[in-house]
C-alpha cells in the first residue's frame, strides 16, 4: 500500500508542478533557490596541537573540485607508522558537526585520521552547495582513499597497509560501498559503519506512512522540479533537511526528536561554509536507486556494524541482514537507542571504547582498554553479537 500511495503522489506532484508553472510561474512553487557559500573563517577551523595529537587542515582534489579535510596525527610520533581511518559525515552534514570528538579519541588511541567534507559542504569547494548525492559522496570517499594511498599525507608517515573507512548513517552506506568496490584490491583493512543507511525502500515507505500525503507529494514535487533544473543546467531547488512531520523537510521528526537533535542550542548553528538546514531536493529522486545492501556481500575485510534497536530511519533489522550477507567477517554491536540519540551518545568514551579496541585489533595493535561491551561473538551467533 505505501508503494502505491507513493506512486500516486509522484503523479500528483508532476501534475501539480506543471499546472503551477503554467498558470503562476516558477516562483509560485515557494521553494528556496539560493544558497551562497560563506567563506568567513571560524575558530573551529584553526589547527590544534594537544599533548597527545595534532590536527592540521589538508586539501586534495575530487572530480575537478578541491576537498578540505582535517588530518589528525597521534603524539608523540609513534615509532611504528600508525594506521589511518578515513571519515565522512552523514546526510547533509559536514566535519564540524560532531566528528571531531570521534577523530580526537581515535588519534588519542594511536591512530591517524582524515576527516573530509564532501564537495559543496563545509570547507570544500563545489558551488552547488549542499548537493546530497550518493554518487558524488562515494566518489569523494574514493578520492580521499586515493589521496591517502598515494602518500598525500606525507611519504613514510603512515602505514598504508592499514587503512579503515568509517561512516555514520548515510555515510555508513558510503563506507561500505567504497570498501566493496575496492574489495579485490585489498586497499581497505576494515570498515566501521555506524547506524548505516542500507536500503531506501523501507525508509521511504516509513516516511509515507508517517507523514501527511500532501507533504510527501510536495517533497516529491520539489525533487522533480530540481531534477529538471539540474538536467537543464539551471540552479538548484532546496528543501529543509530536518523539520517537523508536517513541514517541507526530508527528515520529519516529532517534537521530542527535534528538541533532542537541537540540544541546548537556541539559534541557528554557525558552521563552516555557512551551513544551513537545506539540501538539494533532487536527492529525493536520485536516492531511489541507492542500495548499499546490494554491495555488502562483496566485502572481504572485517566490518563492524553499529545499530540502534529503536532506530526507524536505519532499522536494526537491515543491519542484521547485512551482517548475514557479509558473513563471518561481520560483527554487530547493538545499542538501545534511536537514530539521533545513538549519534549523540556515540562519542561518549564508554560507547566508543569497544569500537576503538575493535579497530586496534584489526590493525594488529595492542589493546589499551578493558571492553565494557565485549565484541567477541559467542559461537552460536555466527559472527554477530548483540549488546544491550
Amino acid at each position: 500500500m505505501p508503494t502505491a500511495i507513493a506512486s500516486q503522489a509522484i503523479v500528483l506532484s508532476i501534475a501539480a508542478a506543471v499546472w503551477s508553472v503554467l498558470h503562476n510561474g516558477l516562483g509560485s512553487l515557494g521553494f528556496e533557490y539560493s544558497f551562497p557559500r560563506n567563506t568567513t573563517r571560524l575558530a573551529c577551523q584553526e589547527d590544534i596541537t594537544a599533548t597527545d595529537y595534532m590536527r592540521t587542515t589538508v586539501y586534495f582534489p575530487s572530480h575537478g573540485d578541491r576537498l578540505e579535510g582535517w588530518f589528525y596525527q597521534p603524539l608523540p610520533t609513534p615509532e611504528v607508522q600508525p594506521p589511518v581511518i578515513i571519515m565522512g559525515h552523514g546526510l547533509g552534514a559536514q566535519k564540524d558537526m560532531s566528528l571531531h570528538p570521534y577523530a580526537e579519541q581515535f588519534a588519542q588511541a594511536g591512530m591517524a585520521v582524515l576527516v573530509i567534507d564532501y564537495r559543496g559542504f563545509g570547507g570544500s569547494d563545489g558551488e552547488v552547495r549542499h548537493w546530497v548525492s550518493w554518487t558524488r559522496h562515494t566518489q569523494d570517499y574514493q578520492a580521499a582513499l586515493d589521496y591517502v594511498l598515494s602518500g598525500g599525507l606525507g611519504e613514510g608517515r603512515l602505514d598504508l597497509e592499514r587503512v579503515a573507512l568509517w561512516g555514520i548513517s548515510y555515510s555508513g552506506g558510503h563506507a561500505l560501498v567504497t570498501a566493496a568496490k575496492e574489495a579485490n584490491h585489498g586497499k581497505v583493512k576494515a570498515v566501521v559503519a555506524n547506524e548505516p543507511y542500507l536500503l531506501g525502500t523501507g525508509n521511504i515507505a516509513k516516511a509515507v506512512a508517517d507523514r501527511p500525503l500532501h507533504v510527501v507529494a510536495r517533497l516529491l514535487l520539489a525533487g522533480v522540479v530540481d531534477k529538471i533544473r539540474e538536467l537543464s543546467g539551471r540552479g538548484p531547488v532546496y528543501v529543509k533537511l530536518v523539520g517537523d512531520m508536517d513541514g517541507l523537510a526530508v527528515l520529519g521528526m516529532n517534537p521530542q526528536e527535534l528538541a533532542f537533535s537541537r540540544g541546548n542550542r537556541t539559534g541557528p548553528p554557525i558552521r563552516i561554509g555557512g551551513w544551513k538546514n537545506l539540501v538539494t531536493a533532487r536527492f529525493l529522486i536520485d536516492n531511489l536507486g541507492y542500495k548499499p545492501m546490494s554491495y555488502v556481500d562483496k566485502l572481504k575485510c572485517p566490518v563492524l556494524l553499529v545499530g540502534g534497536t529503536k532506530d526507524y530511519l536505519c532499522p536494526i533489522e537491515n543491519i542484521r541482514k547485512a551482517a548475514e550477507l557479509i558473513g563471518d567477517k561481520a560483527l554487530v554491536l547493538e545499542r538501545p537507542y534511536g537514530h539521533i540519540e545513538l549519534h549523540k551518545r556515540g562519542t561518549d568514551p564508554e560507547e566508543l571504547a569497544p569500537i576503538i579496541e575493535w579497530l586496534r585489533r584489526q590493525f594488529g595493535m595492542q589493546p589499551e582498554h578493558v571492553d565494557t561491551h565485549p565484541l567477541e561473538p559467542p559461537a552460536e551467533t555466527e559472527g554477530t553479537v548483540e549488546v544491550a
